[in-house]
């Protein structure tokens, strides 16, 4: 049985996924718009999914994380309560990108009309920009990287799709405005899927397997962009300024 998890939004998402073989099968799942404030959603969460579903942390064999892009606070809370469990149970864990789980999503949606699709989920990256990315088919196959970009400049980015792209997800919902300009060269999908759903990213990730404990250490959020801490210290470097006489000690 698999736990999984997307904080990468303002909708939270958490699932209990069981594999025969390769194929995942949904046992339940909760999906809570709380706003981002995922920190004190998921630790409650998780044990009413177990709950519903008549089972303990003893029946879990490992869990998946959504690693982003998307709002920096939401991805390391959801990673590092997954971390925790992981570290505590000694579980295997893996992580999916969130942008391709969307993908994944809208691909299984369209059904025969999404083969050989070029799909391009959106997610609103605040700053007046947005997360991008293109994938293509049944099994959303990157096409292009995760980029974070004004609204203005994802034409020049979907240019190297090579072909005509679908653009849905909460980005299209937060900047349609902006985007109008694109209906001519791209599709518009205002109802395609908006967030990642658990199950997806568990479907990415697979059966838990061989994860322990490299996978532990080594998984990490995928912000794509630099976070504001470190455009203002770049290099970790803090510069007090001269008022703030730091280091001297009051009489």
């Amino acid at each position: 049985m698999i736990l999984a998890l997307d904080s990468s939004t303002n909708v939270l998402s958490i699932a209990l996924v069981a594999f025969e073989g390769k194929r995942p099968r949904l046992v339940c799942e909760r999906r809570i718009d709380d706003g981002g404030k995922h920190g004190a959603q998921l630790p409650g969460s998780i044990e009413a999914l177990l709950s519903e579903a008549g089972l303990g942390l003893a029946a879990l064999s490992g869990c998946a994380a959504g690693i982003g892009p998307g709002s920096f606070t939401g991805l390391r809370v959801g990673l590092a309560t997954l971390k925790g469990l992981c570290f505590a149970r000694r579980l295997p864990i893996a992580g999916a990108p969130s942008l391709r789980a969307v993908a994944l999503a809208a691909a299984g949606e369209l059904g025969a009309a999404g083969e050989g699709a070029l799909l391009c989920p959106l997610f609103d990256a605040r700053r007046g920009e947005v997360y991008a990315a293109v994938y293509r088919g049944a099994a959303a196959e990157p096409v292009l990287a995760e980029a974070s970009m004004p609204p203005g400049a994802l034409a020049a980015f979907l240019a190297g799709a090579g072909g005509r792209v679908r653009i849905f997800g909460e980005g299209l919902w937060a900047h349609g405005a902006a985007l109008e300009p694109l209906r001519g060269e791209a599709e518009l999908w205002p109802e395609g899927p908006r967030t990642p759903r658990a199950f997806d990213v568990a479907a990415l990730c697979g059966p838990a397997e061989g994860f322990w404990p490299e996978a532990l250490f080594s998984i990490e959020p995928r912000y794509v962009r630099p976070s504001e801490a470190e455009l203002k210290f770049p290099g970790g470097t803090f510069v007090p300024h001269p008022s703030l006489d730091v280091g001297k000690t009051g009489s």
